[in-house]
């Protein structure tokens, strides 16, 4: 999974779909988000077993489709603090993460 997009989009998203992350709970998986891509747009969900949110940002520049989860406290703070610019995303076969601005 490759993508580009503006970090103000990437913000409003994750400060929606963060309501419904699980804070203590006994399956990690529920403190994260699923980031998926196709044609251009990436859709963020996440659920704490009572309630799921997803939200999609279009207009991002994805060139290569696919799909992980990230920690979401993690992910928003880092996020937050990178300056106001485009945000490259990507993931590879070995699900390994670089971010780059």
């Amino acid at each position: 999974m490759k993508l580009i997009c503006e970090k103000d989009k990437i913000l409003k998203a994750l400060n929606s779909v963060t309501k419904a992350v699980a804070v203590r709970t006994t399956m990690p998986i529920l403190e994260g988000i699923l980031i998926q891509t196709n044609d251009n747009e990436i859709k963020l969900t996440t659920y704490d077993l009572e309630i799921g949110i997803e939200y999609i940002i279009n207009d991002c520049k994805v060139e290569e489709q696919g799909a992980t989860v990230v920690n979401a406290i993690m992910f928003t703070e880092i996020i937050r603090r990178l300056p106001d610019t485009d945000i490259s995303i990507e993931v590879n076969d070995k699900k390994s993460s670089c971010y780059r601005m």
